[in-house]
Order: C-alpha cells, then sequence, then structure tokens
C-alpha cells in the first residue's frame, strides 16, 4: 500500500527534528494554492464569455508578458523535477513514491497552469469597461502564496530530512532544483506586480472595442440610449469616485450634500417666503391699524 508520508514523517506532527518536514509542507503548500483553482476556472471563463481580444498593438509589451509565462512555466517545471528527484531521495525499494509527492504534483500542476491561462487571458482579452493597471487580486495572492510556500525549508536548516548537508549528488540535484524554483516563483511575483502584459492606455482600449465596427462591436453603436448612458457613467466612476484618493472622495460628498441642501432650500423658499410676509404683517401692522387707517 502506498504510503502517504515517509516513516519518519508525519502531517499532523509538522515539527520536527528542528524543523518542518517535507511531508507536512509539500502538503500544506499544495493545498493553499489548488484553493485558488476555481477563481481561476471563473475568471477564464468570465473573460472568454463577456471580454474581447485586443491586438498586439493595444498591448503594452507582448514580449516581457511572453516572458512572465515563461517564468511561471519555468516555475512549474522546476518544482515537477523536484518532486521526481525527491521520490529518489527519501525513500528506496519499490514505493519510491509516497502519496504526498503525488498530491503535491497533481495539485500545484492543475494550479499553476490555471494560473498562466488566468494571466494571459487578463492580458490579451479585456472588457468593456476601465480598469486599474494591475492583475487580479487571485494572481497577485497566488504569487505571493506561493512565494512565501517556497521559502518554508528555510524554518528547517537543522532538519535531516531536507537536502541542506549536501552529501549527495541527489541532495545538491534538489537544492539546485529548489533555488532555480525560488528565482522563478519571485520572477513571476516581481512581473506581476509591475504587470508589463497589461494595457497601457485602457482608453484606447475602450475606445477601440466601442468604436471599431470592423471587429464585431457594432453592436454598441446600436444599443439604446439608457445602456449607451450605463456605459459611460461606468467609464467615468473611476474619475469621479477614484478608490485610491480619499481628498477627492471626501469632495464629492460634500459637494453632493451642497447640491441636496440647494435644491431643498429652493423648494421651501416660497413656503417661509409667504409665512414670513405673513408674520411681518400681523406683527408690525396689526390688523386694527390695518382697519383705522382704510379709507371710507
Amino acid at each position: 500500500m502506498l504510503a502517504f508520508c515517509p516513516k519518519n514523517q508525519s502531517v499532523y506532527i509538522p515539527w520536527a527534528n528542528g524543523g518542518l518536514n517535507p511531508c507536512f509542507t509539500g502538503t500544506l503548500s499544495s493545498a493553499v494554492l489548488a484553493l485558488f483553482v476555481i477563481p481561476f476556472l471563473w475568471n477564464i471563463i468570465y473573460l472568454r464569455r463577456y471580454g474581447r481580444r485586443i491586438s498586439q498593438e493595444l498591448q503594452s509589451n507582448p514580449k516581457l508578458l511572453y516572458s512572465h509565462i515563461f517564468l511561471s512555466i519555468a516555475a512549474l517545471s522546476a518544482n515537477i523535477v523536484y518532486l521526481f528527484v525527491a521520490a529518489l531521495t527519501h525513500s528506496s525499494g519499490k514505493n519510491e513514491f509516497h502519496g504526498y509527492l503525488i498530491n503535491e504534483l497533481v495539485l500545484k500542476s492543475t494550479s499553476w497552469t490555471l494560473s498562466v491561462f488566468a494571466l494571459f487571458r487578463e492580458c490579451v482579452y479585456v472588457l468593456r469597461v476601465p480598469r486599474v493597471k494591475r492583475h487580479s487580486c487571485f494572481l497577485l495572492l497566488f504569487w505571493t502564496i506561493a512565494v512565501i510556500t517556497s521559502f518554508l525549508p528555510l524554518l528547517s536548516l537543522k532538519n535531516n530530512d531536507w537536502w541542506w548537508q549536501l552529501d549527495s549528488s541527489k541532495a545538491i540535484a534538489q537544492f539546485s532544483l529548489w533555488i532555480l524554483h525560488l528565482v522563478c516563483v519571485v520572477g513571476t511575483l516581481v512581473f506581476g506586480i509591475v504587470a508589463p502584459g497589461l494595457p497601457k492606455d485602457y482608453m484606447a482600449v475602450y475606445n477601440y472595442l466601442t468604436l471599431n465596427t470592423n471587429d464585431g462591436t457594432s453592436e454598441v453603436l446600436r444599443t439604446s440610449s439608457w445602456r449607451r448612458g450605463l456605459e459611460r457613467l461606468k467609464l467615468l466612476t473611476p474619475y469621479i469616485w477614484p478608490r485610491s484618493d480619499r481628498l477627492i472622495q471626501l469632495r464629492v460628498v460634500f459637494c453632493a450634500v451642497l447640491l441636496v441642501l440647494d435644491r431643498v432650500v429652493n423648494l421651501y423658499s416660497p413656503i417661509f417666503y409667504k409665512q414670513i410676509g405673513q408674520f411681518c404683517v400681523l406683527t408690525i401692522c396689526p390688523i386694527q391699524i390695518l382697519t383705522a387707517v382704510r379709507p371710507p
């Protein structure tokens, strides 16, 4: 029967022999990264259904986009080779592959592959709404967690289950693959923060999508006035209400309050004028005086 962990390691006892054991580290990292499978699938399907593909002229830098994709594929490839080498390092005999290695291989391969597809969709397919030049929070969080989990072996420098001793060719190979995987993952995160593959000017992209009838966008021009008004409102919303500038938001709220007060004053001012006039007549010029001076 295939064991999930080696004999001297356990998922339920993560800290042993002065560090985290590889079984717990691999299971934890693969389980956390697998949580992004559903968001990635949703993002890919949503962009494929409602987004439109743009030309390379509107993209920021296609070469850097492909470099970003290459780093993601290289990180996945280094991890796959690392797992195969780990199977030969940690065990011997017939059952060379333990369950946690298969689990890590399947989950990480799935999550990293979907992250590459989601990255490509975000850079090539866009929606007809303005957006900030950055990747989705799911991709940024995925890359950040991948970097954090890649650094977990540093907590186990004194654990003999790892390859820090470098006393064999297999240990040296594992260490080299870990360094390669770490460099690729960090590079992927840096590229994700810079976002070189996203379009530079989303206003140009929006105009291209709404006015280029040759690409099948003529239906936008035939929509109703209400729909065009809503699209223009969505276009102006980031400028009227910027999420990152609290001062402009405060000014917008203040102006809105002034407009409401102005409408209220204009509504009640005729009523107040009438009441003030009646009060002045009854107080300063009583009815008796008015009747006394009234001509016969």
